[in-house]
């Protein structure tokens, strides 16, 4: 086992800055904790500004790998004890290693880069492992891009991180942007909004969503999406459901519309 340097207490400073990574303090950074993300933030090459492992990394054949390949690109390396890796995780069970990325900077035009472009925007999810389920889910789809407006969870915390499962380190995103910037987001693009609610709209098994590039709307169960959102939208789209089921989970629901869609893009090309 070997690093550049090497932390025995869990008083060190490093400690203490890993913590507000994974708090939100450091701005322009994010954590990942354990084998699986992490290995998916290297695929992603994502750039690692410090990296920290510790002997349970190094158990098994994939967690020595692992330590090497972030010896060879984490701008600085560091090994430390279980004990101080146990202080710096905010996982239950600490898998020997973390990774301290720096939080890539999309431009717009990169959300637009795909040959059938589509968006994913949310508008005020709150919880950030759905957050994090529903930057999968737009991925999964075969979405080319992910907005999310004002008061929405972060996407670069850690719960939404883990929640994405490394989705997060691929899709081109643009974060935290106010409506008036949305709007004018659309406006500059030429986007088609459609937004999905429970109970108003237009079943989407019967809705037009040939118009490109479109934006599919994502709201919080509770509060809905905007007013001035919903005007500007081409189509409320709704999912036919039993009288008995008020609502779907955000991620759900937004797989049932986003797969329809992608269905229809891969007919169209066949």
């Amino acid at each position: 086992m070997s690093g550049l340097e090497r932390i025995e207490s869990s008083k060190n400073p490093i400690v203490k800055r890993v913590r507000q990574v994974a708090e939100g303090v450091q701005d322009g950074l994010m954590l990942a904790e354990g084998v699986r993300l992490v290995e998916e933030a290297l695929d992603a090459e994502m750039e690692v500004v410090e990296s920290l492992v510790s002997p349970r990394l190094y158990q098994n054949e994939r967690g020595q790998e692992l330590a090497h390949r972030l010896g060879q690109v984490s701008e600085r390396s560091l090994d430390c004890t279980d004990q101080v890796l146990d202080r710096a995780s905010n996982l239950k069970t600490q898998q020997g290693v973390i990774a301290v990325l720096r939080i890539p900077r999309w431009k717009e035009e990169d959300l637009f880069a795909a040959e059938s472009p589509f968006l994913v925007i949310a508008a005020g999810v709150r919880d950030p492992g759905n957050l994090g389920a529903l930057v999968r889910t737009a991925e999964a789809a075969g979405a080319s891009g992910f907005v999310t407006l004002s008061g929405t969870a972060d996407p670069y915390r850690d719960k939404a991180l883990r929640g994405s499962s490394g989705s997060i380190f691929r899709m081109p995103l643009i974060r935290g942007i106010l409506l008036d910037q949305l709007l004018s987001f659309v406006d500059r693009h030429s986007v088609a909004l459609f937004a999905m609610d429970s109970k108003e709209g237009t079943s989407y098994w019967e809705s037009d969503l040939a118009t490109q590039p479109q934006a599919f709307i994502l709201g919080a169960e509770a509060s809905g999406i905007p007013r001035l959102l919903r005007e500007r939208c081409k189509a409320m789209l709704k999912i036919p459901m039993t009288d008995r089921v008020e609502s779907l989970n955000v991620a759900v629901a937004a797989g049932l519309v986003l797969f329809e869609h992608r269905r229809r893009l891969l007919a169209k090309e066949a």
